[in-house]
C-alpha cells in the first residue's frame, strides 16, 4: 500500500514479513511496552486509591477539608503583608491616622466628613505611614505577620489530621451547622440531576440530653396550588411514617449509654409525647434555611415555622434559630 491511510478502517494489514531475529527483537520490544504500560496503570491506580488518600489523618484530602467546614472549620486567609500587620496592631494610631487624612482630603466638605472612609483608604493611610518606619521596624512586622500566618495554618491542618472532635458541645456545633452544610450540596444535586432530594439526620442530639431525635432537610417542592416541600407536604403521615419511624429504627441503633455520653452538661431529655410513648415530642423547631422560591428547609423535628401559605419565611441560610411549640398540644415526633 502506497497510502496506508486509504486502507479501510475494517480491513486487516497483511502480516509482516520478518526474520525470526526481527520477531523475537518486536516481540521482546513489545513486551517491554506492555510492562511499562502496565505499571503506569498501576501506579495511577494506586495514587488515587492510597490509604493515604481515604485515611482520617491525611490533612490534605478533599473529603476531609469538605466535611472539616461542618465543624465550622475554615481555611485561614493568607498571610498578612507587613504594613497590614503594621495595621493590626496599632488600631487606635490608625484612627487618628485616618480621621486627620480623611479631614485633610474633605477639608471643607461637611457632608463628605460625615461619610466612614473606605477599607482602601484606610489600606493606604496605613501602607504610607509603615514606609516611613525604620527598616529594621518594618522587617520585625514583616517577621510577625509570617509567623502568625504560619501558626494559623499549622493549626487548621493539625485539626483537620486530628479528625471531628467528640465532645457534645463539637457534636452539636455541627448538627447547628447541618443547613449551611448540605443546602449547597442538595441544591447542586437537584440542578444536575432535575431530582429532589431529601436527607433526614438522626441520633442522640446533645442539646436535649442525649434523646433520639431528627433533624431533616428537604430541597425542592411539588407543584400544588400552594407549593410546599416533601415534609410539608402531610406534615402527619411524615411525622408518623418518616421521621417517627426512622426514631424507632434509631431506638435500636443507640443504648442509653450512648445518649448520657452525648449529652450536654446540664441538658435532659425532653417530656414524651401523648402520641408517641418511649419518644419525646418536637418542642423545638429550626427556622427554614432558604435560597430562593425554588424552596429548600431545613427543619428539626417539625415545620412549624412554616408560613401559613406554604412559603418560607427566610431567603438566605441562617444559623438555626429555636422557637418552642406549646407543650400542651400532643404532637408527634419527628
Amino acid at each position: 500500500q502506497l497510502f496506508p491511510s486509504r486502507v479501510r478502517p475494517h480491513s486487516s494489514l497483511a502480516e509482516e514479513e520478518l526474520s525470526e531475529k526481527e520477531r523475537e527483537e518486536k516481540i521482546a520490544r513489545v513486551n517491554v511496552l506492555n510492562d511499562r504500560i502496565t505499571r503506569w496503570f498501576k501506579y495511577r491506580a494506586r495514587k488515587v486509591n492510597a490509604p493515604t488518600a481515604t485515611k482520617k489523618g491525611n490533612a490534605l484530602n478533599p473529603f476531609n477539608v469538605l466535611t472539616a467546614k461542618l465543624s465550622g472549620l475554615k481555611m485561614p486567609p493568607k498571610s498578612r503583608q507587613a504594613y497590614q500587620q503594621y495595621q493590626r496592631e496599632t488600631v487606635e494610631e490608625q484612627r487618628t491616622l485616618v480621621a486627620d487624612a480623611w479631614k485633610e482630603l474633605h477639608d471643607g466638605d461637611a457632608v463628605a466628613l460625615e461619610e466612614t472612609p473606605k477599607a482602601a483608604f484606610r489600606a493606604d493611610v496605613a501602607r504610607t505611614a509603615f514606609k516611613k518606619l525604620p527598616k529594621v521596624e518594618q522587617d520585625e512586622y514583616a517577621k510577625r505577620a509570617k509567623e502568625e500566618g504560619a501558626k494559623k495554618r499549622a493549626e487548621y491542618l493539625k485539626a483537620l489530621k486530628d479528625g471531628p472532635s467528640q465532645t457534645p458541645e463539637a457534636k452539636q456545633n455541627c448538627i447547628n451547622n447541618l443547613g449551611r452544610f448540605l443546602t449547597p450540596i442538595m441544591k447542586g444535586i437537584t440542578e444536575y440531576t432535575g431530582c429532589q432530594a431529601f436527607i433526614v439526620v438522626g441520633g442522640p442530639m446533645p442539646k436535649y440530653g442525649g434523646e433520639i431525635s431528627t433533624v431533616h432537610l428537604a430541597v425542592g417542592r411539588n407543584n400544588a396550588t400552594v407549593p410546599v416541600s416533601f415534609a410539608a407536604w402531610q406534615k402527619q403521615k411524615f411525622q408518623t411514617n418518616i421521621s417517627g419511624f426512622y426514631k424507632q429504627y434509631l431506638g435500636t441503633a443507640y443504648t442509653a449509654e450512648d445518649s448520657a455520653n452525648a449529652a450536654l452538661a446540664g441538658t435532659s431529655p425532653r417530656q414524651p409525647s401523648a402520641s408517641t410513648p418511649g419518644l419525646s415530642g418536637a418542642l423545638y423547631t429550626i427556622a427554614h434555611a432558604v435560597e430562593d422560591i425554588g424552596g429548600e428547609d431545613y427543619d428539626e423535628d417539625e415545620d412549624e415555622d412554616e408560613d401559613e401559605d406554604g412559603s418560607e419565611e427566610e431567603q438566605r441560610i441562617p444559623s438555626p434559630t429555636f422557637t418552642a411549640n406549646p407543650r400542651s398540644r400532643p404532637t408527634e415526633s419527628s
